[in-house]
């Protein structure tokens, strides 16, 4: 987690961003996460039912 803070912070110096940019960018990223671990889990899931 430290890590994607300190890229956040890079960004919003690089880019220039607002802390309500900030705040969007975060959940987006977040949003992202949430979906390829789901993607991921449902695709474990499926490997298990096979074996």
């Amino acid at each position: 987690m430290e890590n994607m803070n300190t890229i956040f912070e890079v960004g919003k110096e690089k880019f220039n961003m607002t802390e309500a940019k900030m705040a969007t960018m975060k959940a987006l990223v977040i949003k992202q996460f949430i979906k390829k671990t789901e993607e991921s889990e449902k695709n474990t899931l499926l490997i298990h039912k096979t074996l």
